[in-house]
């Protein structure tokens, strides 16, 4: 019994995880900034990974793991601002209430932003 509500509690964990990754506005570059540092606080690489460029995929979140394990903790909530001039397809995302200096680059294709390396 105590399996079969650990499966279940597991289940509908994912399903709300890939709920709230496939159907935020990827259009916000807020949203995804925040999404992004949201599931890296929680450890959560694989849903962090959704919302990097294609191109960077592969080696981004390895790297990052890296970086992590030699610096505090994420905050449980990110303080995200984004840094986008107007017009522009690119920009960054800022963690404030972390390491200085703590930020990702962002960049706009194919109809939504991403993290980019």
């Amino acid at each position: 019994m105590l399996l079969k509500q650990g499966l279940m509690a597991f289940f509908l964990s994912f399903v709300i995880t890939q709920l709230s990754a496939d159907d935020m506005n990827h259009e916000n570059p807020m949203d995804v900034a925040t999404a992004f540092w949201q599931a890296l606080a929680q450890q959560d690489y694989k849903l962090a990974n959704q919302y990097v460029v294609a191109k960077d995929q592969e080696n981004f979140l390895k790297e990052m793991r890296s970086v992590l394990k030699e610096l505090k903790p994420l905050p449980e909530k990110p303080d995200v601002t984004i840094h986008i001039e107007e017009g522009q397809l690119a920009g960054r995302s800022v963690l404030s209430n972390w390491v200085p200096n703590a930020h990702v680059g962002m960049v706009y294709q194919d109809g939504r932003w991403w993290i980019k390396k």
